[in-house]
């Protein structure tokens, strides 16, 4: 659940971030900031990415395992349920 979370309050920061005016020249206001500025504040935003999106994707493939196993165990008891009743 972090991973996922992490990611959806990132999304947005990101994507205001990349809209955001850009200067020229860097300026003493907080009204516009360089390209050279938004690479520094994306790249310290990445491993905010890539871990939360490393975890997620564990969680998923794991959520994902545990629903096939109790699907397998679950065939298996209907299977040995139906061949009790037919004894």
């Amino acid at each position: 659940m972090y991973g996922a979370s992490t990611l959806t309050t990132l999304a947005p920061s990101i994507a205001y971030l990349k809209n955001y005016p850009t200067a020229i020249a860097a300026t003493t206001t907080f009204a516009t900031i360089t390209e050279v500025q938004k690479k520094q504040i994306v790249n310290s935003l990445i491993p905010w990415v890539i871990i939360p999106a490393g975890i997620t994707v564990d969680f998923g493939l794991r959520i994902a395992r545990i629903i096939s196993d109790a699907s397998a165990r679950d065939s298996l008891v209907r299977a040995k349920t139906k061949a009790a009743k037919g004894l």
